[in-house]
């Protein structure tokens, strides 16, 4: 047996590149990949998603003050924070006005729609309610920085402390959730 022919060098670096460009191509980087660790390290650095065309970001905050701090996952993006149902207290022991959700968009370097009411919350009105009140709230104290999101209810309520829930869902112009925001 010859030992030459076992493998044809030319071909596998051909192969390796094409490997490469489609690794680099959904990784959005441009660096040379040594083979194999290279290619395995930007292969994890992928950021994975829900599939059908959407990229996500999902974290899990403990939130001790008003103003709790995500990384930010993308340029323009759905943002969706819900306290865990185990962090919500029962109906009679609620404080008045604690928020319980909020959600906003951002795109192009500005939250939609560009009015004062920037996003949306849910919240308890009354003390010891079992009713949720929900609509649109002016999140004055929320921060959108280039790496990290400063996130906040509006100024008359508090958020409620406990764990939360964050995702990021990013906006495409291909996207059809894009077309949801009229942009």
């Amino acid at each position: 047996m010859s030992l030459d022919k076992l493998v044809d060098s030319t071909q596998l670096d051909s192969d390796l590149t094409s490997v490469a460009n489609a690794i680099r191509a959904k990784s959005g980087g441009s660096a040379a990949l040594a083979f194999p660790g290279g290619f395995v390290s930007e292969i994890g650095n992928i950021p994975s998603g829900g599939g059908g065309g959407f990229d996500f970001d999902v974290k899990t905050v403990t939130v001790n003050n008003n103003t709790p701090s995500v990384d930010r996952a993308f340029d323009d993006f759905v943002f969706i924070a819900q306290c865990q149902p185990t962090s919500i207290p029962a109906a009679a022991s609620r404080a008045r006005l604690k928020a319980y959700f909020l959600m906003f968009a951002y795109v192009n370097g500005k939250f939609i729609p560009t009015t004062n009411a920037k996003g949306y919350s849910i919240y308890t009105n009354t003390a010891g309610s079992a009713d949720f009140y929900g609509g649109q709230t002016n999140l004055s104290s929320t921060v959108v920085g280039a790496t990290s999101i400063t996130f906040s209810t509006a100024s008359s309520q508090n958020m409620q402390a406990g764990t939360w829930n964050v995702l990021q869902i990013e906006l495409t112009s291909d996207s059809p959730i894009y077309s949801f925001f009229d942009l």
